[in-house]
Formats: structure tokens, C-alpha cells, sequence
């Protein structure tokens, strides 16, 4: 792009006849901070997603390899493995809340909305914010009659259950949870 175009600023002409027609040079952008190759962003994001490398199905839907997809492994069996102990319910079920979308993992025939979590849990906002759909959801959602959370052990870290803020609030907002 030449400096003499205009750009809707009127003076653009002006201003580029007084530097002699020149081309116009933008400075060099300085890379962000933590995006380098050895920086701690960088290497959470190798381990978190195996490098970058991704593999796609055929519905579009992304599956990530690496230790990320062995997270997400461990969640689906903690998942099946609890719907498997309520015969005819049913997994990944979405409900709208005015806080927005909420996926329970599991629906119990009679209406309990259980949420699987694996290894140790802390009150971070994303948990906050399902805690609130969860609690709306028992209140005014007539297919939901109650909600749990089950917290299963981590392969990897070996840990368990939620931290007491959690706990405290879980109890707040009068849903159930339990360790296995």
C-alpha cells in the first residue's frame, strides 16, 4: 500500500506528498509474551494438545490426541461407567438456562442430572457458572428433579473428590455429590 492512498482521512494526500511519495514501512511487530517457543504457554499447550496435531472426523467433530484426548478418554469412561449403573438413562444431554447451555453427562430415567468429574476439582468460575445452571435447572426445569455430582479417581494423578470450597459450595446450592 502506498502512504498517498486515501483512506477517508482527507489529510492522507497531504501528508504523503510532505515525506516525498515514499513507501510506507510499518514497524516490525514485537512477538506477545509467552508466545515464544520455550515459554510456559508454549509448553502447555504441547502437552495439553500433543503438539498441535488434531484429528478430525467425519461429522466435523474435533478429537484431540495427545494428553488431551487421554483426558477426555478418562471422562467418557468415568461418564459411561456411571450411566451404566442407571439402566435406560440417557448420556450428553443439552438444556437451555439464562446462563446459557448446560450438558449433563448423564440423565437418569427419573430425572436426576448427573455430572461426572474425574480426579480433584477446585471452585473455578467455569465450575461456578455450572453450578448455577445445575441449580437453575432444579428449579425450573420439569425433566430435571435433582442433580449430582460424581467425582472419580484420576489415572494419572490418582487424586479425587472436590476441594472444601467446592464442597461448601455444592451444599450451598442444594446439589448432591458423592466420591467412588
Amino acid at each position: 500500500m502506498w502512504v498517498g492512498e486515501k483512506h477517508g482521512d482527507g489529510g492522507a494526500v497531504r501528508r504523503a506528498h510532505r515525506r516525498g511519495w515514499r513507501r510506507r514501512v510499518r514497524p516490525r511487530r514485537r512477538p506477545r509474551r509467552g508466545a515464544g517457543r520455550g515459554s510456559v504457554t508454549a509448553g502447555l499447550s504441547a502437552h495439553l494438545f500433543g503438539g498441535g496435531r488434531y484429528s478430525w472426523t467425519d461429522a466435523g467433530n474435533d478429537l484431540v490426541t495427545g494428553a488431551a484426548g487421554s483426558l477426555l478418554a478418562a471422562g467418557n469412561a468415568a461418564r459411561d461407567a456411571i450411566a451404566l449403573g442407571y439402566p435406560g438413562s440417557v448420556i450428553e444431554q443439552n438444556f437451555g438456562t439464562p446462563f446459557g447451555a448446560r450438558r449433563v453427562d448423564v440423565l437418569t430415567p427419573n430425572g436426576v442430572a448427573i455430572e461426572s468429574k474425574v480426579g480433584r476439582m477446585s471452585l473455578s468460575s467455569g465450575i461456578q457458572a455450572q453450578i448455577a445452571k445445575d441449580q437453575w435447572l432444579m428449579q425450573n426445569n420439569n425433566k430435571v428433579n435433582g442433580v449430582l455430582w460424581v467425582f472419580s479417581r484420576s489415572a494419572v494423578t490418582g487424586e479425587r473428590g472436590p476441594t472444601g470450597p467446592l464442597q461448601a459450595a455444592l451444599n450451598k446450592a442444594g446439589i448432591g455429590w458423592a466420591v467412588r
